[in-house]
């Protein structure tokens, strides 16, 4: 997916969260209580003082306490494919997840732990379905 021609600014991402919090008939104070935070940083992001992208976590916590969905909002920034699933083989899910976890800059170590993981899953699947399957 070309990022920069399909993702929401920053601006366009803050002014959502401010635009569904009024509709909402919420005060800045009160969403800053249910996320956690300072109603000065509601406030500053409001004011379009913050130029850096939310990180996921801000996301999550502005559209939990907003009722909104997360995933429709990270589709509209850019970080969720909105194409739908597919079937991939396992160099293709890996292929994916380096992508993924490089973006990210996760970590080798947790890298190799989730490729690990997934692979063992993916074994575990596959010794099922055979262990299913009539002789």
């Amino acid at each position: 997916m070309n990022r920069e021609a399909t993702a929401a600014t920053s601006a366009d991402i803050w002014d959502l969260f401010k635009r569904t919090r009024i509709r909402k008939g919420m005060t800045q104070e009160e969403l800053a209580d249910c996320m956690g935070f300072d109603q000065t940083y509601i406030s500053y992001i409001e004011r379009g003082m913050l130029k850096n992208p939310p990180n996921p976590e801000v996301v999550t916590k502005f559209c939990d306490c907003l009722g909104i969905s997360r995933n429709a909002v990270l589709r509209q920034m850019g970080w969720l494919d909105a194409s739908p699933p597919r079937h991939l083989d396992n160099a293709g899910i890996f292929f994916q997840l380096d992508s993924l976890t490089d973006e990210l800059k996760i970590p080798d170590q947790l890298k190799q732990l989730i490729h690990n993981t997934i692979a063992t899953a993916q074994q575990l699947s596959e010794s099922a379905d055979d262990e299913d399957s009539p002789a």
